[in-house]
């Protein structure tokens, strides 16, 4: 037998008293997480909301989170402290003790009843690990509460459970090239580097991909690791070890400016090139306008590096300097990158 719906409770032994309409309105296909919502509320309609003690309530065993975001959670708290806890917890009886439970959502909520000494209001049910990691994946899909390192790694546990890909993608918010850019992060960097960088709210897909291709090369990984350790990095916020780390890797300096893209000009002003850097090196982009230079640039560069290396300035430079301008005998500008 079905499980009458909130709505259908609310409703039942009213007549309407709306008019008839002429031309019936054209019904609304909801979304795949809105429908899958519905749902959820359907179900949870019938369930009593029982009163459980903070204490005996475990995390889910599928984490979700990196660290302690004390921000959010003094801001939840806050509201609850004025209004009390207006949304029930998600838990299931736990399945290897007797008398404790399991968090499927809720978590921030949990953690400010703990520090308010006040019990949980919280919804009861018999969940598989598949269900419970679905319902944990909603939660957190409506609320946004995930960055998008948090996101990738739920996605892996999902994953792990046997969840087919279009399951996942519908749950997280994302879509499959979206999903496959997630596997493409965590499946590479090592989850203890993942972790040793935590929850980096502000870094997104774009940059984690840079890591990658900054740890494939031989010895990276270990030396990321110790980077993360050292004393300059370790004190940072999540954002800050992030970038901290991806410039130390790719050559420079971790505390000195992002050096991106940078724009090569003649003495007139006129664009001439573009300096790009990668984990993989510095890119020198000529403007095709300037064709006639590329080809001489071409022709001379084995001329011009002899030329630097019996002038000694490998002894001058080093990895904290950026990029400089040599001028040639015919005052045109030759862009040196830094190793």
């Amino acid at each position: 037998m079905s499980k009458p719906s909130i709505l259908s409770k609310l409703n039942s032994g009213v007549e309407s008293s709306s008019p008839p309409m002429a031309h019936p309105l054209r019904q609304r296909v909801p979304s795949t997480a809105i429908a899958g919502l519905g749902r959820s509320l359907d179900d949870l309609a019938a369930d009593s909301v029982a009163t459980i003690d903070p204490a005996l309530i475990d995390p889910s065993p599928f984490g979700d989170r990196l660290e302690y975001d004390e921000e959010a959670t003094n801001l939840l708290l806050a509201a609850i402290e004025a209004e009390g806890q207006r949304l029930p917890l998600l838990v299931r009886p736990h399945p290897k003790i007797e008398g404790r439970y399991q968090l499927a959502y809720g978590h921030r909520r949990l953690q400010v009843l703990r520090i308010l000494n006040r019990k949980a209001k919280a919804f009861i049910r018999n969940l598989t690990d598949a269900e419970l990691i679905l319902e944990q994946g909603a939660e957190n899909g409506g609320r946004e509460g995930l960055t998008w390192i948090e996101r990738a790694l739920f996605a892996k546990e999902m994953e792990g459970q046997g969840h087919p890909s279009k399951t996942i993608w519908t749950t997280i918010g994302v879509d499959k090239s979206g999903l496959s850019k997630m596997r493409a992060v965590v499946d590479t960097i090592p989850d203890h580097l993942i972790r040793s960088i935590g929850r980096a709210p502000g870094i997104g897909q774009p940059r984690w991909q840079e890591l990658v291709d900054a740890l494939a090369i031989d010895g990276a990984i270990k030396r990321a690791a110790s980077i993360l350790q050292s004393k300059e990095i370790s004190s940072l916020t999540s954002d800050q070890k992030f970038v901290g780390l991806l410039r130390a890797l790719c050559g420079q300096s971790s505390l000195a400016p992002h050096s991106g893209r940078r724009e090569i000009r003649s003495s007139e002003g006129r664009s001439i090139a573009r300096l790009s850097s990668t984990a993989k090196g510095d890119v020198l982009a000529i403007a095709k306008a300037e064709s006639r230079f590329s080809a001489w640039l071409t022709e001379k560069l084995p001329e011009i590096y002899r030329q630097f290396l019996i002038e000694g300035a490998t002894s001058t430079l080093d990895s904290e300097r950026p990029a400089t301008g040599a001028a040639d005998s015919d005052g045109t500008m030759v862009v040196i990158s830094q190793p």
